[in-house]
């Protein structure tokens, strides 16, 4: 017998990859101005943050944001 919980549990954790890896695309796609100012290098330095600390937190690795 299927366990209805575990396959929710599944969906919503595939979901929720899904919907991180797509923040991720987002951040990725601002990021990266590679600026030679100060505020511009904390700009690229926080979206780098908060790319790493979603990645990690929702076990993505980064070529699966990249390779797509």
């Amino acid at each position: 017998m299927v366990n209805v919980k575990t396959v929710l549990d599944a969906y919503r954790r595939d979901a929720e990859k899904e919907t991180a890896i797509e923040c991720l695309k987002i951040l990725h796609s601002i990021g990266g101005c590679d600026a030679t100012e100060e505020w511009e290098k904390g700009f690229d330095a926080a979206i780098d943050t908060a790319f790493e600390e979603i990645r990690k937190r929702f076990g993505i690795e980064t070529e699966e944001v990249l390779d797509e």
